[in-house]
């Protein structure tokens, strides 16, 4: 733990205090990935990975002092592929099969494509009784696993020649492959790699089938992981298209069907669906008797409301101007209403401060007069201007008249977000700010660090983004996953920087976010796992080493290369 604390919580401790001092005309940007420091790559688009790329504010930049990294000091950063128990059977003639997968596969446009088939989730149910193999005696947790199909079309003939590699994600441990034609091999992580065997025949135009029994079982297809490539033996990597994409699964997945769908095969428990939910809700429709109802209820729910008798016309806006709500209260408010309403001030409206009203605690008082509204403090004040807000029903030019007395229930009201294994960009998190503010929610835990990433730049540790913020698929000279330059490819990530497991937040990037949160009465709670789930960290700092000189040097490494 004391290295822990010299390396990693220390700097970070102080580089949060440096964060909290700035000044507010710190440069922010919002655009762009880290490049591959040396390697003369520009950086690459990719769906919500926007962070900063100025070297001045030290967003991609990577010193390096020292000597360069030599071979030895790279293998202790490469993975090996380790090949994964195989049955030389032809899976087409087992039960371990399904036309439907190897169906969708060949009616693909792609070429090459793949499909991956959920054939039985209950895999205690797909090995015979008389079986001498299951998933028990296959090392599986708690007894369960299941089986899928890798279904595989190449109807050009390019992969005849063999000599390549398919690499492919799977959040599920690989435990048996069932194939006469194709070997797999566990890299690390949730990465591995198929590739034919000496008995490979070919294509032959056709769609062939790997049969994988895994541990655990896929309920979603959300279990599914994107982005299959082939690298050839000259290193030439390709992505396979079908797979291709961050959301829509059924791309490169077969749909889970009937018992698949649920815990156990004959479940009976019906599954929920659209027309399900919506009959077990409709009797809420019978509760509100008027449109002035509907149109005062707010979320979360307040301690009291009255409805007075009649409306408010506010069709020409109202303003928060003038009035003892903060600028940036006033200016994240507008921010809101301008999306449906004017900000012009047509109707007279009133924020005052008003302890009496008991801590935390506001009042919205809407009548022939206008609007008041009163907090106990100014976060108090701030929800009041938030619940008068949800009265406004776009395209309604009025609000009912009504008295509002409300106060949290809880003191912590807050939201999770995990950017360490999938980043979001700056404009993300702002947006969910937004609406949490809209919703009285007032703490987010932002997960800056896990396994799979680290999100925030400090200057004296450059290598903690430059290659812990960074997910992309290298290879070292033995042909082996390298991480010398980045962290290898995890969750769907792909072989490139394009994807959502890269990316960072500059120290100025930072401060605008708790700046931005601020005016809104949200205090950001910013968390880096450790000693567990450091990963990313780990591997930057073993990078720092050798980028230092000395791979091995555990004052500057988290890890003790001893310790095995």
């Amino acid at each position: 733990m004391s290295i822990l604390l010299k390396q990693i919580l220390l700097p970070l401790l102080f580089a949060l205090f440096l964060v909290g001092c700035s000044s507010s005309d710190s440069p922010v940007s919002d655009s762009g990935n880290p490049t591959v420091p040396g390697d003369g790559s520009d950086p690459v688009d990719g769906p919500d990975t926007g962070n900063d790329t100025d070297p001045a504010d030290g967003g991609t930049e990577n010193p390096q002092p020292g000597t360069p990294i030599d071979g030895d000091s790279l293998a202790v950063l490469s993975h090996v592929g380790k090949e994964l128990p195989r049955n030389a059977v032809n899976p087409a003639d087992t039960a371990f099969y399904s036309e439907v997968g190897s169906a969708q596969a060949a009616a693909l446009p792609n070429n090459p494509a793949i499909v991956y088939e959920a054939v039985e989730n209950h895999g205690g149910d797909a090995f015979g009784s008389d079986s001498t193999e299951n998933c028990s005696t296959l090392g599986a947790g708690y007894s369960s696993c299941s089986v899928v199909n890798l279904h595989i079309k190449d109807t050009s003939g390019s992969l005849n020649a063999g000599n390549w590699k398919l690499y492919f994600h799977s959040i599920r441990r690989i435990l048996r492959v069932d194939s006469d034609e194709f070997s797999v091999s566990f890299v690390n992580g949730d990465l591995n790699y198929l590739e034919p065997t000496p008995e490979f025949s070919g294509f032959n135009g056709s769609v062939k089938t790997v049969a994988l029994v895994t541990e655990f079982s896929h309920l979603i297809e959300s279990d599914f992981m994107p982005r299959y490539w082939l690298v050839d033996g000259s290193g030439q990597v390709t992505v396979i298209s079908n797979t291709d994409e961050e959301t829509d699964e059924s791309r490169y997945a077969a749909p889970i069907s009937g018992d698949n769908r649920r815990s156990f095969n004959g479940e009976p428990i019906d599954l929920a669906s659209a027309e399900s939910r919506y009959n077990r809700n409709e009797p809420v429709a019978s509760d509100l008797s008027t449109g002035a109802e509907v149109q005062a209820r707010i979320v979360p729910k307040p301690q009291s409301l009255a409805l007075g008798n009649g409306t408010l016309d506010i069709s020409g806006g109202f303003s928060f101007q003038g009035t003892e709500l903060t600028a940036g209260n006033i200016s994240a408010l507008q921010m809101r209403q301008s999306t449906f309403m004017s900000t012009a001030a047509s109707v007279p409206l009133s924020a005052t401060l008003d302890a009496a009203l008991g801590a935390d605690a506001h009042r919205v008082i809407v009548n022939a007069d206008g609007i008041q509204l009163s907090g106990a403090d100014g976060e108090s004040l701030f929800n009041a201007a938030q619940s008068l807000l949800s009265l406004v029903q776009p395209g309604v030019g009025t609000i009912p008249y009504v008295t509002i007395n409300d106060a949290p229930r809880f003191d912590y009201r807050g939201m999770h977000v995990d950017v360490a294994r999938n980043f979001h960009s700056l404009a993300s998190i702002r947006k969910l700010l937004d609406q949490m503010a809209a919703y009285k929610l007032n703490k987010l835990h932002l997960h800056l660090s896990d396994d799979e990433g680290w999100r925030l730049q400090i200057n004296s540790l450059p290598e903690l983004t430059s290659v812990g913020a960074k997910r992309q698929f290298q290879l070292d000279a033995n042909g082996n996953v390298t991480e010398a330059g980045a962290l290898m490819p995890q969750l769907g990530s792909g072989p490139t920087t394009s994807n959502q497991g890269t990316g960072f937040y500059s120290a100025a990037e930072f401060v605008e976010l708790l700046r931005y949160a601020g005016d809104r009465e949200i205090s950001i709670i910013p968390e880096f796992d450790m000693p567990a789930h450091a990963r990313a960290a780990v591997v930057a700092k073993r990078v720092r080493a050798a980028n230092l000189g000395d791979i091995n040097d555990i004052n500057t490494r988290l890890d003790d290369p001893e310790d095995t």
